[in-house]
């Protein structure tokens, strides 16, 4: 049985031949609209009548096979440089994109801090990689705007994921989380596991760690700042995202990670917390999250603190490059 697509091309082939042959004097032009109805004509006679066929064809097709128009990706030429704004959960999220092949990397930078964490590493992984490499600011940090919602862990990741899509990157990636960002990753690991290759938490904040120093009411982890003047941008985002850290914390309690995901822990070596106990949890929370996987490694960063970013760089770079090539296959963009 003929379908109402076919019909409507054979229709307009007919059309187009009939446009491409000479015409007697007085010949009507009016193809495949001439049986229509008189409000059709007047609608649509532009299109039967001059050149703008194509266009109808291509609308038709949208409206029938999506019923609305599909949001383009952004356009992402290998080797090139891109720094953008990114519509996400109804506020613009800001991400730097080093663009090469999948897995894609994506940075996840400590609480507090914002994309700029990673100026200095980015280059460096996407010129020893060749992947699409990844940073952004989290709502409210950096350039991104920050939502009147209230903290949602669950739904920031959603937002990453969706500004991914948008970007094709989505489908394949490896996350380097530092600190509180490590601890994003693996809430990110566990809502989108068929896209996550693997992992590197750089001195990665854990549940074990958290419940070990008396849990997310410690004050080794309260708002460092006077909340009771009135607070700039990236200090409201802060306050935000430390008063939901409990129910962050009740989630990634959670989201366990894969036994078989391929991660690399890597561990200050130089204590910064200012407590032993605190620097013994910290270390022990590691050593144990590594146990719990057959595909995991401890690298310690010897003569580093905390901020193994700027300090040990390199663990880093080869810690993604070990992670790749346990990862397996690496796949193009899609």
């Amino acid at each position: 049985m003929e379908t109402a697509w076919s019909s409507f091309v054979t229709r307009c082939d007919e059309w187009r031949r009939r446009s491409r042959s000479p015409r007697p004097a007085g010949a009507s032009s009016a193809g495949c609209h001439a049986q229509r109805s008189m409000p059709y004509r007047r609608r649509f006679g532009a299109i039967a009548a001059g050149r703008l066929w194509p266009v109808a064809v291509l609308g038709w097709i949208a409206f029938a096979c999506a019923g609305r128009q599909p949001r383009s990706p952004l356009a992402l030429t290998p080797g090139a440089v891109l720094d953008t704004l990114i519509g996400a959960d109804g506020q613009k999220l800001h991400v730097r994109i080093l663009t090469g092949r999948l897995p894609a990397i994506v940075l996840e930078s400590g609480g507090g801090a914002d994309a700029s964490e990673w100026a200095t590493l980015s280059p460096q992984l996407a010129a020893t990689t060749g992947s699409a490499v990844v940073s952004y600011d989290r709502a409210g940090f950096g350039r991104s705007e920050l939502p009147a919602k209230p903290y949602d862990v669950r739904r920031e990741l959603a937002g990453l994921h969706a500004a991914l899509e948008h970007l094709h990157l989505a489908s394949s990636v490896l996350i380097v989380g530092h600190s509180y960002g490590g601890l994003l990753a693996q809430v990110y690991a566990h809502q989108y596991p068929t896209t996550v290759r693997g992992l590197v938490l750089v001195d990665p904040n854990t549940v074990a760690f958290v419940d070990a120093v008396g849990g997310p009411s410690s004050p080794l982890l309260a708002v460092t700042f006077d909340t009771g003047r009135p607070l700039s941008k990236v200090e409201r985002a802060g306050k935000r995202q430390v008063d939901a850290f409990p129910q962050t914390l009740s989630i990634a309690r959670r989201s366990p990670l894969s036994s078989t995901l391929p991660i690399t822990v890597i561990t200050a070596g130089n204590p910064f917390w200012p407590t032993d106990s605190a620097n013994r949890a910290w270390r022990t929370a590691h050593d144990e999250l590594v146990r719990a996987g057959s595909g995991r490694q401890l690298v310690v960063a010897t003569s580093a603190g905390h901020q193994i970013p700027s300090a040990r760089p390199d663990l880093i770079i080869a810690a993604v490059r070990d992670v790749l090539s346990r990862a397996g296959s690496v796949h193009t963009r899609d």
